[in-house]
């Protein structure tokens, strides 16, 4: 009677979960929490939250957590801290649906499970029927102001009729924001259909909770909370999102958050390797209400020391379940989890504490702790297990539910059969439960003296060709069966008296499942096999090909094919719509044929698409997914109508009216005709010409100025092509001066208006000299062989653009474009060049004079040229009409001239070939005003990147000496570009602007003639320029002064200075390996402070190359250091530049009123006779280490009067340590005072010395 009961009991469970999630629908309209994305931020325009903003109303639909600005900045930080995303003074970043998912599962409380990424309208429609909320990525205001509108998320809260309803952040009051059904559609699938449908947080394990609530309300198990033998686990539990630590910090806020647990104290008595179900109770002592997701336990003592513990459905390795509801003040909520036991036999000790999230943080609620007491025994195998005296609690227990039962039996009587089918799951598996005992209440002692029936079971399952991974098989069995295998793999089972089912998972194609039952020793087995065959891999998306046909009645021929490698091809479905709709339309449905006809109307736009399913309901992706196929209907179009003149357009007026027709086959139209219609006037034109030009111009016609209707027929009357511009001509409705209206693409319809456009080019071979130029393009291509020439703000259209106006873009579409003999960009025009664009010269001495500005815009993959004619590097453009001398052979050096940038005119270019460039040009009236040049500045500014110079014209034949590839009179910018192979590259003109940074100067092979010159200019950056293969491989810079800190470095080893001055205040300091060339006559002058240290293999060298080099003068300046410095051939100044004008000798290094540290240096090779190494008046020296003298002995005869000497001090200190004289008349003179200390000094330091020898006087060393 009382297994009765239990089942009875269980029905009554099954039943009240059924109705618990099924009695109730969603209403129309979901009411969901609102809340604008702005703020935060700086404005409307700025904002970018749209969605984090959606995803927080829908984490507040399921939370109740308040909608605020800190909950939108929340996201923005954290989405900065996780996904570097910037918070952009909290107007958010741009996000995507996988951001949104990110947000919804690593910020907020659902799981994967919880969040579904669809593309389906009919899984959308649904959800919201079922209260599920989805965010829809669209545009604002549902695209409904086309272009002007931009990406956006909503909340999608309902669908009504041919409505829609949202949520709409963008919106300041956006609540239930209505759409038409139609709008939406088109934006969403303007956005590939993307769509997120939110579940409850955890909705998977919804069903197990409900379950286990209303167990232990119904029937109030008490204290003892591990007395749970029949909660079953949840076969569908969560997967562990992470192994994060949790930092628990200390409560602070203005709420009271604390808990006091129930029997937080308690032992278990268990068997090794169990998994068992714990329910931990606590009290909401605090003031505020628990949300379920933001409250969790966390053990204690770490993830290592937890690992033993763990399964796999905790929320985390710290943390094993969150609140399975929201507990109010003062009620009591409960924690459920499974709890892994050790394999080892022993006592253990489990321990978790209550912790509330506060964004990224953690707090402990209350100080309670839950400790958990394991007595872990061997696993029992006894075959028989004895009866509990726990059966009489169970018994007792459901003494309690008796009358609820009863009352319950008589309504689901009828159902129960359904109802266990349709919910097999709630049951979970069937694994042990700890230590308590699985034998059922109603188990009868069996006698030996009954015979034992027939063991046996039945399974099915709903369909055997399926395309679900996991399915559920079931049937009936014998009650002594118990256990179940499949693929002899144990498997968890749920069974109801005689009933049993089983989740299985499948693998791709054909699944064998052997299915083995035993009873529960496993005596006695039965077993079966169930084939069950798995696709659940979509068809291959559509192949879908049309015709169009418009010999007689237009039509299209359309044909579509795809294929299915599992169950095989069902269906097809085949839309369509045309351009002035949004909406697709269905012609096919269900169909197996793969060909259809449609009538269609010539002019419109349609658009097909189909999709494959198969056998199982798999569905391909449509045909056009990721791809647009709008087919216009259009004439046959073999003969073009590609340009029309409605007036002159010869400048001077002359030329006549005409029609241009392009014949690409190159047909012959005699017998065609053209009907010119309009309001006013109709003509018919007979083409008589039998010409197969492929671009024929018919004249001397009549077209109205205001439009007209133009049809070509061939000479059996059927219409080739039309274009209809009888409301006004589509490109020049206000006619303003000669300029033909030209089509754009010829591959499309001539009634596109877009198609057409005022003509904006040249062509040199239609400059009439009577006429002047033709602002058409008749004979010719309307997109290549433009012409520049004359002013070009005369010939050409300048737009406006969002930043500024009078600017003429050039696009490679129309390469090449040839430059006249001289064209010019007059001041307050732009000309931008685009990437790819090729410039030839028309003449040898073609050029370019800028007095606006020149922007070229080449890119590293796709450069612009300014080059030859006969240049094929890029292509060969098959130019004809150009001089004789450009037309055939290869390109030579010479075939065009310059580009002048006049005072106030700018030009930077980037990623430029100059190449067969540099024409002679005339600067004047004089015999010899020529030049040579590729870039002329003559007072502009010019900035030249990532350029390139080679094969040009430049040479030195003239005697202004100003030929060069660059002549600056300006200001100059080069960086990162390569000059190759010529006289020379740069020639900067005195007191001009120059920087040069990281060039290549190679090939320049004219003698005494360096690749650079800029001695005279300003020089205001020189860095990492390498000199190769010239026949100079150096350079001469102005003057370096120096007003500030500095640091010299190799940059400089090739160059020669006109000069180096240090100003009083700046420090300038010389890197190892450092080579400082001068100038004749030039000094390095220090007046503030000189820091050259070398090291002991890679020393500082000054004036290493050049022969007669002024030196160093230290003038009234302090904290000098030469550490490792060599300094050779000094001492070569002229009389009129002595440091002192008393002390009139020649030397390498002077000093005055000044203070130096030498060690480890040498001073060789200065000036002789007549000179020192050192002169110092009024100075301090100290030396250690080092070596004056000559490499070389001086030729006889020598004299004793020679002032040929090492030091020469005037007042001041000298002390020498280890130092060594060679080779001179005396090592230090001091005879016009000065105090002269040594140490480390003996007669082997002076080497090869004669006369005086040592000192004057003569008793300065002791030696």
């Amino acid at each position: 009677m009382e297994g009765q009961r239990r089942k009875l009991l269980y029905l009554f469970i099954i039943i009240f979960s059924f109705f618990f999630f099924s009695f109730a629908k969603a209403e129309s309209i979901l009411d969901i929490p609102f809340i604008t994305q702005f703020p935060p931020g700086t404005g409307w325009s700025f904002t970018k939250n749209c969605g984090p903003t959606s995803y927080l109303m829908i984490d507040s639909f399921y939370t109740d957590r308040n909608l605020s600005l800190q909950s939108i900045k929340d996201v923005d930080d954290w989405l900065y801290l996780n996904y570097s995303k910037s918070i952009n003074n909290y107007n958010g970043s741009l996000t995507d649906i996988d951001d949104l998912k990110n947000i919804a599962i690593k910020f907020g409380s659902f799981f994967e499970e919880d969040v579904k990424l669809s593309n389906s309208f009919n899984d959308v429609k649904s959800a919201i029927q079922n209260n599920l909320p989805v965010i829809i990525k669209v545009y604002t205001n549902m695209r409904i102001k086309g272009d002007y509108d931009i990406v956006h998320f909503m909340v999608l809260t309902g669908i009504s009729g041919d409505t829609v309803y949202t949520n709409d952040p963008g919106k300041t009051n956006g609540k239930n924001k209505a759409y038409p059904l139609s709008q939406f559609i088109y934006a969403w699938s303007l956005q590939n259909n993307a769509a997120l449908i939110f579940y409850p947080p955890g909705h998977e394990k919804i069903l197990e909770n409900k379950f286990s609530g209303l167990f232990l309300d119904l029937f109030n198990f008490g204290n003892n909370i591990f007395d749970i033998k029949n909660i079953l686990p949840d076969e569908n539990s969560q997967v562990v999102k992470g192994k994060t630590e949790v930092a628990v910090q200390p409560e602070n806020n203005n709420f009271v958050y604390t808990a006091s647990i129930t029997d937080k104290n308690q032992s278990l008595e268990v068997e090794t390797g169990q998994i068992i179900n714990v329910v931990v109770k606590a009290k909401n002592t605090g003031d505020i209400t628990w949300q379920k997701n933001l409250i969790s336990l966390n053990v204690l003592g770490g993830e290592v020391d937890n690992q033993k513990f763990f399964v796999d459905n905790w929320k985390t390795h710290l943390r094993p379940a969150l609140l399975s509801s929201d507990v109010a003040s003062g009620e009591t909520g409960v924690f459920s989890f499974q709890l892994k036991i050790p394999n080892d036999v022993g006592n253990y000790n489990f321990r978790t504490m209550i912790v509330r999230q506060n964004g990224l943080q953690f707090t402990q609620v209350g100080s309670d702790i839950f400790s958990l007491n394991l007595n872990v025994k061997e696993k029992k195998v006894e075959e028989v297990l004895s009866p509990l005296t726990k059966e009489e609690n169970e018994i007792n227990i459901f003494d309690q539910v008796k009358n609820t039962v009863d009352n319950v039996i008589n309504k689901v009587n009828e159902v129960v059969n359904d109802i266990v089918k349709s919910i097999p799951t709630f049951f979970g598996g069937g694994s042990s439960n700890g230590s308590t005992n699985n034998t059922n209440s109603d188990n009868d002692s069996a006698s030996s003296e009954i015979l034992e029936p027939e063991l046996f079971f039945t399974a099915s399952a709903s369909s055997t060709l399926t395309n679900i991974v996991t399915t559920t098989i079931f049937g009936e069995k014998s009650a002594e069966l118990v256990n179940l295998k499949i693929n002899n793999l144990e498997n968890i089972f749920s069974s109801s008296g005689k009933s049993w089912s089983a989740d299985v998972n499948l693998v791709e194609g054909k699944n064998d499942l052997l299915l083995s039952f035993s009873n529960f020793d496993q005596t006695k087995i039965v077993t079966g096999t169930l084939p069950i065959i798995l696709d659940s891999i979509s068809p291959d998306k559509p192949i879908l090909n049309s015709v169009l046909n418009t010999d007689n009645s237009p039509h299209l021929n359309l044909s579509w094919q795809s294929a299915d490698v599992g169950s095989g091809l069902a269906y097809y479905i085949l839309e369509n719509k045309i351009a002035t709709s949004t909406e697709w339309q269905t012609l096919l449905e269900n169909t197996t044929t793969t060909v259809f006809h449609l009538a269609v109307e010539v002019g419109q736009t349609y658009e097909f698409r189909v999709k494959a399913v198969d056998l199982v309901g798999n569905v391909s992706s449509w045909s056009n997914d990721g791809q647009d196929n709008p087919i216009l209907v259009d004439y046959s179009k073999e003969v073009i109508i590609n340009e029309i003149a409605y007036a002159p357009t010869y400048q001077g007026a002359c030329g006549g009216e005409w029609i241009e027709l392009y014949n690409p086959e190159n047909l012959d139209l005699s017998g065609w005709n053209l009907d010119i219609l309009s309001a006013d006037s109709s003509s018919t034109v007979m083409i008589s010409s039998s010409s197969t030009d492929k671009y024929l111009v018919i004249g001397s016609l009549n077209i109205p100025d205001t439009g007209a209707k133009i049809v070509l027929k061939n000479n059996v009357g059927k219409i080739i092509d039309e274009t209809d511009q009888s409301l006004g001509w589509f490109a020049t409705p206000n006619f303003s001066h000669a300029r033909s209206l030209e089509k754009i693409n010829v591959s499309l319809s001539s009634n596109l208006a877009n198609n057409w456009r005022e003509n904006n080019s040249l062509r040199f071979p239609l400059f009439n000299s009577m006429c002047n130029q033709d602002c058409s393009s008749r004979g010719f291509d309307n997109n290549s062989y433009y012409f520049l020439s004359n002013n070009l703000a005369q010939d050409y259209i300048f737009s406006t653009t969002s930043t500024s106006d009078k600017i003429l873009i050039l696009s490679k579409e129309h390469n090449p474009y040839i430059l006249d003999s001289r064209v010019i960009l007059p001041a307050g025009y732009t000309l931008q060049i685009g990437s790819g664009v090729v410039i030839v010269g028309e003449w040898d001495d073609s050029y370019l004079q800028v007095e606006g500005n020149l922007e070229i815009n080449g890119t590293v993959d796709d450069p612009v040229y300014f080059t030859s004619a006969r240049d094929k590097t890029v292509q060969d453009w098959y130019l004809s009409g150009l001089p004789s001398r450009l037309e055939v052979g290869e390109a030579t050096p010479g075939d065009w001239g310059l580009i002048i940038v006049k005072p106030g005119g700018t030009m930077q270019a980037d990623y430029t070939n100059f190449f067969y460039g540099g024409q002679t040009y005339r600067t004047g009236s004089c015999f010899s005003c020529f030049t040579e040049n590729v870039i002329r500045n003559e007072g502009g500014h010019v900035i030249l990147n990532n350029s390139n110079f080679d094969k040009l014209f430049v040479k030195d034949d003239y005697n202004n000496g100003t030929d060069s590839y660059i002549l600056n009179g300006g200001n100059l910018e080069v960086n990162n570009s390569n000059f190759n192979n010529g006289y020379r590259a740069i020639l900067s003109n005195k007191d001009t602007h120059v920087s040069v940074s990281n060039n290549k100067f190679s090939n320049f092979s004219f003698d005494s003639v360096s690749p650079v010159n800029v001695q005279d200019a300003i020089l205001d950056k020189w860095e990492n320029n390498v000199f190769e293969n010239n026949k100079i491989n150096n350079i001469s810079l102005p003057t370096l002064n120096i007003s500030e800190d500095y640091t010299l470095t190799t940059d400089y080893n090739d160059v020669y200075f006109n000069g180096i001055n240090v100003s009083a205040g700046a420090i300038m300091t010389i890197m190892p390996g450092v080579n400082i060339n001068l100038n004749e006559n030039t000094w390095l002058k220090v007046e503030g402070s000189l820091q050259a240290i070398g090291t002991e293999n890679n020393h500082i060298s000054i004036c290493p190359n050049q022969p007669k080099c002024s030196g160093l003068w230290f003038s009234n300046s302090q904290n000098n250091i030469l550490s490792y410095v060599d300094i050779r051939n000094g001492g070569y100044h002229s009389n009129h530049t002595y440091p002192y004008l008393y002390l009139n000798y020649y030397s390498s290094l002077w000093l005055v009123n000044s203070q130096l540290a030498i060690n480890n240096s040498s001073i060789m090779d200065s000036r002789r006779p007549s000179g020192f190494g050192i002169c110092g008046v009024n100075s301090d020296l100290d030396i250690i280490n080092s070596e004056f003298g000559w490499s070389a002995d001086y030729p006889p005869p020598k004299y004793s009067n020679w002032i040929d000497g090492g030091i020469k001090i005037n007042g001041g200190s000298l002390h020498l340590d280890n130092d060594t004289f060679l080779m001179m008349n005396y090592a230090v003179d001091a005879s016009q005072g000065g105090e002269v200390t040594s140490e480390n000094m003996s007669s082997t330091n002076f080497i090869d010395m004669y006369d005086v020898k040592y000192s004057l006087p003569n008793n300065i060393f002791s030696f």
